[in-house]
């Protein structure tokens, strides 16, 4: 048996802390003798690794234990390990401290970038009235999403939100990439056969806020993006096909 602490709790599932610092995801399905709801962060517990047929590892049989927390005696934390620690931690730091829209909106598209989104566009903050903050394509997955920090932005945001779900009704979307300081150029990116989805990134919490002709409006929980950053840079591999599946099924990770 390995142990370790809890070191992040999220509905359904969380992270463990191993001795050499890594952390190993679990769920709340491969807890023994203990329910979800009085496990908390710093909880030390004993648990196996388990592996999925994609060679991707887990906490599986994991117990509370009652002996005092252990993880970070004596141990040398190896420079990969504090880079993948310190980036994950400024990232969420940064973010829980954020008060400025713009600088959300920044700190957004660099997480999405970090996440291997490639295909990831960002309007033009100055040419933004009424607009998106940006589109991304993953895979089969089409995305014009909006971040914001106030709260009831379902009422504040309705026309804007209705004219993001026009726009991705269409068979095609339109961003204009800079090219230059004053420059840019028009791309089209056809997204007739994709799934298309409209998210709204909050604070909040990640839930499906409505469908309309097939097309879901998402509400998306920037707490949720880093975490499955952090799930990404501990797994052994990591495809764009894993990271669409976890996009698609954000507001239930403890289901994979």
């Amino acid at each position: 048996m390995s142990e370790g602490k809890v070191s992040k709790i999220r509905t359904g599932w969380g992270f463990i802390e191993q001795l050499d610092e890594s952390e190993i995801y679990f769920t709340q399905k491969d807890l023994r003798g203990i329910a979800f709801k009085e496990l908390k962060k710093g909880d030390t517990v004993s648990f196996e690794i388990g592996i999925k047929d994609d060679g991707k590892t887990f906490a599986a049989n994991i117990q509370k234990t009652n002996a005092s927390a252990t993880v970070n005696a004596n141990v040398t934390r190896s420079p990969s390990e504090q880079v993948k620690k310190l980036l994950v931690s400024s990232l969420e730091r940064e973010l829980a401290n954020v008060k400025i829209g713009l600088e959300f909106e920044k700190l957004t598209f660099l997480l999405l970038r970090l996440l291997g989104i490639h295909s990831l566009y960002q309007y033009d903050s100055k040419q933004q009235a009424g607009r998106a903050d940006g589109f991304f394509i993953c895979d089969r997955l089409a995305v014009m999403y909006d971040c914001t920090l106030r709260q009831g932005f379902e009422e504040i945001k309705k026309d804007q939100i209705e004219n993001y779900v026009n726009k991705m009704r269409q068979s095609s979307i339109t961003i204009d990439v800079k090219t230059g300081v004053k420059t840019s150029l028009p791309q089209k990116h056809d997204i007739q056969s994709k799934t298309r989805q409209v998210w709204i990134i909050t604070k909040g919490v990640t839930r499906d806020l409505y469908e309309t002709e097939g097309l879901v409006v998402r509400e998306i929980a920037i707490d949720d993006l880093a975490s499955l950053l952090e799930i990404k840079l501990n797994a052994n591999n990591f495809k764009e096909s894993d990271l669409l599946k976890y996009l698609l099924e954000l507001s239930d990770l403890s289901a994979n």
